[in-house]
């Protein structure tokens, strides 16, 4: 495993593909809209969010609403990544206040109004199970562990994760009636962004068969950092171990043992222990001589060495992890918009410009 995407990685993306998009504006701005589903032309009190300009049909006044819808959804998220031990992550979304507020006052050919609520988000939605870019990585390591020769068959993880986004938009409109038929609108929102992230990734286990890195390791489910840890100890001994036979031999040559002597003239538990070092590093020392195996021992002490420190890094990777971040920032969205009134009809046009909002992250 040369690389391993750790959580907060993960909820990162997670977070930047959720915004990939701009603000997904919320089209539910009036308890109204759960029985008609199109308020865009309305002139009623809820075009303070729809249709601004359609105000102008009201009677002159002052009015005020105020309503609140609760919603909730189960979100399934699925994935076809082949290595997923869990295909399906469910997680629940609930709001049990998502409020709308409007005021408008309403004389002759003028009208000015406010309103307030939820322009985009306004929920959260928890995952007791995570993600599965989260699992993916996790995934991942026994078929890892295997391109490395160390059979690994499973993994268990603990996941979870919760996110919350909401937009809150206060919009202020100036409506003005040109004749009886056409109107117009003009108006600015204020957008305040608060989106927060957290959650957990714990616990990673594997079932590794590895006996060289400790006895523990015979397929049973271990943790995966405490796997990686011992093979980083395991590995930094065999680094130091080479550096230390092939300085051996290598004074040895320097007080005048010629390098071309073969390893077969040394002690036989010297032998056996030069034989051992290059073994690990997959170098055979059948007829090799002094010199050769000290360049081969200082070759596999570097490897050995490298190894050791993606172990290490791989042992920090799948330790716990834990993840907080919070998201603020304004915006400014203008707003214009046309009402035409014909008898019964009305046809509305509105649009709001595109809204520059700048976040700031904190985790």
């Amino acid at each position: 495993m040369n690389k391993f995407a750790v959580f907060v990685s993960g909820a990162l993306l997670f977070s930047s593909t959720a915004f990939a998009g701009g603000i997904l504006t919320n089209t539910n701005q009036s308890a109204q809209f759960v029985r008609m589903p199109s308020r865009n032309a309305s002139i009623d009190i809820d075009a303070v969010y729809y249709n601004p300009a359609g105000l102008m049909q009201m009677k002159n006044g002052f009015y005020f609403a105020l309503n609140n819808q609760t919603i909730w959804q189960n979100r399934t998220i699925g994935s076809e990544f082949p290595l997923l031990s869990n295909k399906e992550h469910k997680g629940k979304v609930f709001v049990p206040v998502f409020p709308d507020v409007y005021a408008v006052y309403k004389l002759d050919k003028w009208a000015f109004s406010v309103g307030f609520g939820p322009n985009g988000g306004g929920g959260s939605a928890k995952f007791d199970k995570g993600l599965p870019s989260f699992e993916k990585s996790v995934s991942a390591i026994p078929a890892s562990l295997i391109a490395s020769k160390i059979p690994t068959t499973a993994y268990s993880v603990n996941l979870q994760f919760e996110g919350s986004s909401v937009f809150y938009g206060s919009q202020l409109n100036a409506s003005y009636a040109i004749n009886e038929v056409i109107s117009v609108s003009a108006g600015v929102r204020v957008l305040n962004a608060v989106n927060t992230y957290s959650g957990y990734l714990n616990d990673i286990s594997i079932n590794p068969t590895y006996p060289a890195f400790g006895t523990k390791y015979n397929g049973a489910m271990v943790s995966a950092s405490e796997f990686f840890g011992a093979g980083n100890t395991f590995l930094k001994g065999l680094s130091t171990s080479a550096v230390s036979a092939a300085t051996s031999l290598n004074t040895a040559i320097s007080g005048g043992t010629p390098a071309t002597t073969p390893l077969t003239a040394l002690p036989a538990a010297q032998q056996t222990g030069i034989a051992q070092l290059l073994g690990a590093a997959g170098i055979s020392s059948t007829g090799m001589n002094i010199g050769t195996a000290a360049t081969y021992l200082n070759a596999a002490a570097v490897g050995f060495n490298s190894k050791a420190n993606e172990m290490a890094a791989n042992s920090l990777a799948t330790a716990d992890k834990k993840v907080d971040t919070k998201q603020t920032g304004f915006g400014f969205t203008p707003i214009m918009g046309v009402n035409v009134h014909l008898n019964k009809l009305d046809f509305a046009l509105k649009y709001e410009h595109n809204t520059a909002l700048d976040l700031t992250k904190s985790t």
